[in-house]
């Protein structure tokens, strides 16, 4: 499989509002629409095809994972 380009960015984050105010109101990254997923967070746009997802706070665990979530991805 060949790699074009970074997809997204996936950080969990402590606190989803001051994160977005970081992001959003100090960097001035582009909000952007996020599914309904069951836990907190917020996506913004990088660039033209790049993507943030911030992943707040989850009661259910990331099953198999050794970490809350944190991941990047390529297309």
């Amino acid at each position: 499989m060949k790699t074009t380009q970074l997809n997204h960015i996936a950080l969990h984050v402590a606190d989803v509002e001051k994160s977005c105010e970081f992001y959003g109101d100090i960097l001035q990254l582009e909000p952007m629409p996020r599914p309904a997923f069951t836990f907190p967070g917020a996506w913004f746009r990088l660039g033209k095809d790049q993507e943030l997802h911030l992943i707040g706070e989850r009661e259910e665990p990331v099953a198999g994972a050794a970490t809350r979530g944190d991941h990047w991805a390529l297309m």
